[in-house]
């Protein structure tokens, strides 16, 4: 029997919202994952950090923190856990 996911109060959203920005987070995590060699020069390219720079934050990275944002919304840790 799996734990019902549980929402927490975020200030200026509602319930309803939270969920649906959560899943919107998911949704754009997975998304990360799909290609993450194409879509890591494609974030560099965006935000335009010089070759000699080196990059500022991997989709990996990128990846990690939307999750963490969608669990947070969901109510489930990175590792799909729901929180209790």
């Amino acid at each position: 029997m799996s734990a019902e996911p549980r929402t927490g109060s975020f200030q200026g959203l509602n319930v309803s919202e939270a969920v649906e920005l959560g899943e919107l987070l998911a949704f754009v995590s997975d998304w990360l994952a799909r290609d993450p060699n194409r879509l890591d020069v494609s974030l560099c390219e965006f935000v335009g950090v010089p070759d000699h720079v080196g990059p500022v934050c991997s989709v990996d990275e990128l990846r990690a923190e939307v999750a963490r944002f969608a669990g947070m919304l969901l109510g489930y840790t990175p590792a799909g856990e729901f929180l209790t």
